[in-house]
């Protein structure tokens, strides 16, 4: 006996009802949004905050804005890790349910 993956054009739809595929499909969306979100957040605190080191104007604002960039990108770290943690295990499920056992007959 031992199991095979079937080609991934092969593979079926992993059984859900129509309202999981539908809280799946807004979950993906909001943290899609949500990932730019921070993204952008981050890129904007970073670009300020570069300019002002340039121009020598570091004071408790610089210092400030430096904090929140670093726990701005630590939340979102653990925010993408827990989410695509939760996407992978989906991922591995689907493969499962695609996975065909042959049965050998022993002589």
């Amino acid at each position: 006996m031992h199991a095979k993956t079937k080609p991934f054009c092969e593979w079926e739809k992993l059984e859900m009802s129509a309202l999981e595929v539908r809280k799946l499909w807004c979950a993906v969306a909001f943290h899609a949004v949500a990932a730019l979100c921070v993204a952008w957040s981050l890129y904007v605190l970073v670009e300020r905050s570069v300019e002002e080191a340039r121009r020598g104007y570091v004071d408790w604002s610089f210092w400030t804005k430096l904090i929140v960039v670093v726990i701005g990108s630590t939340g979102g770290l653990v925010f993408m890790y827990i989410q695509c943690k939760v996407y992978i295990t989906l991922c591995r499920k689907w493969r499962a349910f695609n996975r065909v056992i042959f049965i050998q007959k022993c002589s």
